[in-house]
């Protein structure tokens, strides 16, 4: 049997049809010649067409990164540099520490 291509239109015809025939669904897509699956498979893309997720680009905005401060200190050709999360006491001991 060859494989018919059908318009929306034309399942909508069917769909109707089956319906005031009083026939089974499987019923008439056998007296009709026209696969079972396919036309359940149909009838669900009818019924649930509009309540599909659709496909679309969604624009990302990468977040703006705050700069990072640094704390640093350059002694006898020693550089000490930490971030800004860093404890500015503890800092402060690290370049006593180094002095000595």
């Amino acid at each position: 049997m060859q494989n018919k291509r059908r318009t929306k239109a034309q399942w909508l015809q069917i769909f109707g049809e089956q319906q005031n025939s009083g026939l089974t669904i499987k019923a008439f897509c056998e007296r009709q010649g026209i696969n079972l699956q396919t036309f359940r498979a149909r009838k669900s893309d009818w019924k649930h067409g509009d309540k599909k997720p659709g496909r679309a680009l969604v624009k990302i905005e990468t977040p703006k990164l705050k700069p990072v401060a640094t704390i640093s200190c350059q002694f006898n050709g020693v550089e000490l540099a930490c971030n800004d999360s860093v404890n500015p006491q503890w800092f402060a001991n690290m370049v006593k520490a180094l002095v000595k």
